[in-house]
């Protein structure tokens, strides 16, 4: 079995519903199933698997579905919103005896810096849970209804 979560305009195979965090399911036997994240769950549930299993799986795509939203957040950030955010918060200034915000062009040097460095945890993380399930889920199929 294989996961692979990728930010997009899809609708979900199992419910139709319009997504755009999409994960791709693919089995050993080679069947795919393309479907959202609350779905992602219920597929899981409808496998072989045990409760346990589900639950560990889940666990394993935790942080991916976590380093995709933090993308995601960067990919859309200004200025304004890091402001908001108390994203720009610097260390503490002795001639302001106070903490300072980053400057825009140090917030652009930042922003550059986590579009850069998230896609790479990203891909780390999936290889590392796509590693484990190719090996823990040799037999992990679909059941009949």
């Amino acid at each position: 079995m294989k996961v692979q979560y990728i930010q997009g305009q899809s609708n979900c195979e199992r419910c139709g519903a319009y997504i755009k965090n999409i994960y791709i399911i693919t089995f050993n036997d080679g069947y795919s199933i393309t479907v959202g994240s609350e779905c992602v769950k219920k597929v899981l549930h409808d496998t072989n698997l045990s409760e346990k299993g589900c639950t560990y799986v889940e666990k394993l795509l935790k942080p991916i579905e976590k380093l995709r939203k933090q993308l995601i957040m960067w990919q859309g950030m200004t200025y304004e919103k890091a402001l908001e955010k108390h994203l720009l918060t610097m260390q503490w200034d002795d001639k302001a005896n106070a903490h300072r915000d980053q400057t825009i062009e140090e917030f652009e040097e930042t922003k550059k810096r986590m579009l850069d460095y998230l896609p790479k945890c990203l891909k780390r993380e999936e290889d590392a849970a796509n590693k484990i399930l190719e090996e823990k889920g040799k037999n992990i199929y679909i059941k009949n209804k």
